[in-house]
């Protein structure tokens, strides 16, 4: 058997899978991309052309008093991200890399044979470490952040809520 034990025979069944698994994500992410680009351009297209044939301010504010102009403007607003979903984001970082940090000590500490070079066993428990340190770091600051933004009123102290939730675009 190999230094790696009865996991020797999972490492290139893992390699593989991880391998197609990473070109299917690429994939995806970059089609995504391409159709969120073409849809955008798209809309942009129309609200131009809409914009176009508005000739006069009294038009203009005719159509916005519509329930198509309200639509209108709302899709020209941009939603933007809050204190609070930040924190929430920091939050979730945290859980998993603790996690993940933790299960990389707790697989080390279990699963290791004697004939596992201590190289290998140093850069598991330095990975493990680095994973439980960031997970660590993304909690502290979404605390800190958290104290900060109800010390200086940005979010409600109450619901834990956004008190601004979009902004217009220019």
């Amino acid at each position: 058997m190999s230094q790696f034990g009865p996991f020797a025979l999972l490492i290139p069944i893992l390699s593989i899978v991880g391998f197609f698994a990473t070109l299917i994500w690429i994939a995806y992410v970059v089609l995504e991309t391409v159709r969120t680009r073409h849809r955008t351009r798209l809309t942009s297209e129309l609200q131009a052309k809409l914009l176009e044939r508005i000739t006069s301010v009294n038009e203009l504010a005719a159509f916005l008093n519509t329930d198509a102009g309200a639509q209108f403007l709302k899709r020209l607003q941009v939603e933007s991200v809050g204190p609070y979903d930040r924190m929430l984001r920091a939050m979730q970082a945290g859980i998993v890399l603790v996690i993940l940090g933790a299960a990389l000590f707790v697989w080390g500490w279990f699963s290791f044979l004697p004939d596992v070079p201590a190289s290998v066993a140093t850069a598991l428990y330095g990975l493990a470490t680095i994973f439980l340190a960031l997970g660590v770091g993304f909690f502290v600051s979404a605390a800190l952040s958290w104290r900060l933004s109800k010390q200086i009123g940005l979010i409600d102290g109450e619901r834990g809520r956004d008190t601004h939730q979009s902004m217009p675009t220019a």
